[in-house]
């Protein structure tokens, strides 16, 4: 056994060929860091999520938050809220649930500009919609306050935080503090959450919902003319 041949690889270092230069030991190495990624919120979306096309299912989760808006119009509109402060509530948050769209099917790398309108929309317009239905709740003390007494001054609580991370998001997002402000943007996201969550105090009294399409009064019918107001032309014709 001790006459048979090593079967195991060499170790040995290869001598360099003919025309090839010897490695130095004593030469520097390089090294490649790869460059840092900004933990935006935006910047997350275009990691986490694949290219999708506008229309494809992406739309789809965000379709309860429209059917959510919907439902609180009409329930405002049964409270007796006037028809202009009630639209102005719905139009904000279908923008609102838009502009989430938005974000998710336009991603920051590809179209920077679609990107930031729907971050617009679904942050500053979103928190916009509950400060309508605050500022509505404490003008018209007469309307329904579902709910224990601390949801109100939760929801105020709430939507002040949202104003002041929105105002830190953008002031460090203008400095050299990217990760402060992508901690601002995902505790914003996080809160506008809570707050549709909030308005299932205010669902929690609705037995049932029905939906009725009436035509408009310029395309209603005519009532039928009675045969003694005919009668009357007829003989005034004579």
């Amino acid at each position: 056994m001790g006459n048979c041949p090593s079967t195991s690889p060499s170790i040995l270092p290869t001598p360099p060929t003919k025309g090839t230069p010897a490695p130095s030991s004593s030469s520097p190495k390089s090294w490649s860091w790869p460059a840092p990624l900004n933990p935006s919120l935006s910047h997350s979306t275009t990691l986490l999520l694949p290219r999708v096309r506008p229309g494809s299912p992406a739309h789809f989760p965000l379709l309860p938050a429209a059917w959510i808006c919907i439902l609180r119009y009409h329930q405002l509109r049964d409270w007796g809220v006037g028809k202009w402060p009630n639209q102005l509530i719905l139009w904000s948050g279908l923008l609102c649930a838009l502009g989430t769209s938005v974000v998710g099917n336009f991603q920051q790398k590809n179209q920077q500009a679609t990107h930031l309108t729907g971050a617009f929309f679904a942050f500053f317009v979103g928190h916009l919609y509950f400060w309508l239905q605050l500022l509505l709740s404490w003008r018209k003390k007469s309307l329904p306050q579902p709910g224990a007494p601390w949801i109100g001054p939760l929801r105020l609580v709430l939507c002040s935080l949202c104003t002041i991370l929105m105002v830190a998001m953008v002031v460090l997002h203008t400095w050299p503090l990217r990760s402060a402000s992508a901690a601002c943007e995902w505790t914003v996201a996080m809160l506008l959450f809570t707050l549709f969550g909030l308005l299932t105090v205010d669902f929690s009294g609705l037995d049932s919902c029905t939906l009725c399409l009436q035509p408009s009064p310029s395309l209603s019918p005519l009532p039928p003319a009675s045969p003694i107001s005919l009668q009357g032309q007829q003989s005034q014709a004579l």
